[in-house]
């Protein structure tokens, strides 16, 4: 996880506070600040912040870029019919 990914979600979180504050975007709002908040990100802070968004999405890295993605949304479907 380089440095840009861990700036990203604090910036985006930051500026949608309303997600910031509901779960999970609190978890990771808060594991993002802590790890940012000396100014240096340590590999220990990295590895912490990678596997708390494994847990959270529930697979690896390596599940989610070989999943199926999904191109239609249930919604969708029965908004249409």
């Amino acid at each position: 996880m380089s440095d840009q990914e861990i700036h990203f979600p604090k910036n985006w979180l930051k500026a949608n506070d309303e997600i910031a504050i509901e779960w999970p975007g609190d978890i990771v709002y808060e594991r993002v600040c802590q790890a940012l908040a000396d100014g240096v990100i340590t590999e220990g802070e990295r590895a912490h912040l990678v596997s708390t968004l494994q847990t959270l999405v529930g697979t690896s890295p390596a599940e989610v870029a070989a999943a199926g993605h999904v191109s239609e949304l249930a919604y969708d479907i029965e908004c249409t019919q």
